[in-house]
């Protein structure tokens, strides 16, 4: 990535991402050997307008790329979103009788609606719901 010096190791997701963004099949790369996809990648790159991306990247344990999206796409973690709807609704102690919607196990992917009402919602600061990752206004 541009002004890193160390590699960054992109996710399945990314590298597709990465790989639609500048016009390379992503299928077709996967198949090369990674200096040879490296070489497309960068190919791509230097023909597109990379000061256009945006890129999510993570460092738990190692740098790790991901998501890759155009200039279009803004994104709303969770927690910032149910804070807000906090702020609106009284963090659900008022009237409003708001709450979080239930739980989506992510390893499962079960909806459990049921989940007790709380005040302090537990999402994590370290996702966002694609749902919520939408084009910017």
């Amino acid at each position: 990535m541009l002004g890193r010096d160390e590699g960054i190791a992109p996710t399945h997701w990314s590298f597709g991402q990465l790989c639609s963004l500048v016009g390379a099949p992503s299928g077709d790369l996967r198949e090369l050997p990674a200096p040879l996809a490296g070489i497309n990648l960068q190919h791509g790159l230097l023909n597109h307008r990379a000061e256009l991306m945006k890129t999510l990247e993570t460092e738990d344990g190692r740098t790790e790329l991901r998501a890759v999206t155009g200039p279009d796409y803004g994104r709303i973690w969770d927690h910032e979103l149910v804070e807000a709807v906090m702020k609106i609704a009284d963090g659900g102690t008022g009237d409003t009788r708001w709450k979080v919607p239930g739980l989506l196990d992510w390893s499962t992917m079960m909806h459990n609606p049921s989940v007790s009402r709380t005040t302090t919602p537990a999402v994590s600061r370290h996702t966002s719901s694609p749902a919520f990752d939408a084009p910017a206004p």
